[in-house]
């Protein structure tokens, strides 16, 4: 385990379990901490099961995979299944064991090895950076084998949720969830669906994934002190939106290609496929997370 801080925040790594974020909060002198991000299953987290934990990553490709074959070219991919589900899900960083390359107060960086028998071969870097105000993560995914392979990442933080919390992000499509949480069509932004400005979270049932995505995302947290503002790097202009309800915690997750579009070709737009990547080539995407305290004062009927 890892504890990083800065002057008013702190976050606790396990590269153990997947190299997933334990917990990420704030900590102001004076004033009881308050969670940034929220683990649905602490207990599991620690067992050692990191989809249970606050963040994990995905890699080398996000959510499920259709029909369990990535095609890359002249390549078929077969994934299998490595959860209690049908398809494959999230890749296989987030269920390995990653290794500490470099720690220090405030920023740590880890290596993960594609297993010996995955498809294909990678390797995995990420870097957790802390400011005063503000978390970075930085991720590359690197070719390790002798032909193209198909590759994506993203970010998968859970965010606590109360009456209170209201969220704000602009994308242009939205797909609609089918069978085995699998998107089917897709449509413009209706707007009961969208989030131009800030709004509460809905109490209903949500699973989607947000196509051509700005980059930005801004939450509000009244009641536990803080605005949060989420920046990805331009190469993830997909946004998953899932949000069971009567839950504590929300997901948002930035990430590089469409949910269940996991081809390199013979992915109609707006779909974003994955991306082909030559022997050697490299990947790499990050996310910004930079934490605003509220005053002390804050008057819940304002």
């Amino acid at each position: 385990m890892l504890n990083l801080k800065s002057q008013t925040l702190t976050v606790r790594v396990l590269p153990e379990t997947g190299g997933c974020i334990e917990s990420f909060a704030l900590t102001l002198p004076g004033q009881q901490n308050s969670p940034v991000f929220m683990a649905p299953s602490l207990s599991l987290t620690q067992a050692g099961d990191a989809k249970q934990s606050a963040h994990f990553l995905m890699l080398p490709y996000v959510n499920r995979v259709r029909g369990n074959e990535i095609r890359c070219k002249d390549h078929v991919f077969n994934m299998l299944p490595n959860t209690s589900e049908p398809l494959a899900l999230h890749g296989v960083g987030w269920q390995g064991r990653w290794q500490v390359l470099e720690t220090g107060a405030d920023f740590c960086q880890l290596g993960f090895n594609a297993p010996a028998d995955y498809p294909f071969q990678f390797t995995a870097r990420q870097k957790l950076t802390l400011s005063h105000d503000a978390l970075l993560i930085d991720v590359s995914i690197t070719n390790k084998s002798d032909f193209n392979i198909p590759v994506g990442a993203g970010f998968h933080p859970y965010f606590p949720r109360n009456d209170e919390t209201k969220l704000q992000f602009s994308a242009d499509y939205f797909w609609l969830e089918g069978p085995g949480h699998m998107p089917t069509d897709c449509i413009r932004v209706p707007p009961e669906l969208a989030f131009d400005t800030m709004r509460p979270l809905p109490d209903k049932w949500r699973a989607n994934c947000y196509t051509g995505w700005n980059g930005q995302a801004l939450i509000e947290q009244p009641s536990l002190g803080y605005d949060l503002e989420m920046t990805a790097s331009p190469n993830l202009p997909d946004l998953m939106f899932y949000t069971p309800p009567d839950i504590e915690f929300f997901a948002l997750e930035p990430q590089s290609h469409t949910s269940g579009y996991v081809s390199t070709s013979k992915c109609s737009s707006p779909a974003t496929p994955m991306v082909e990547l030559t022997p050697g080539a490299t990947f790499a995407v990050w996310m910004h997370l930079k934490v605003t305290p509220r005053p002390a004062e804050y008057d819940k009927n304002d």
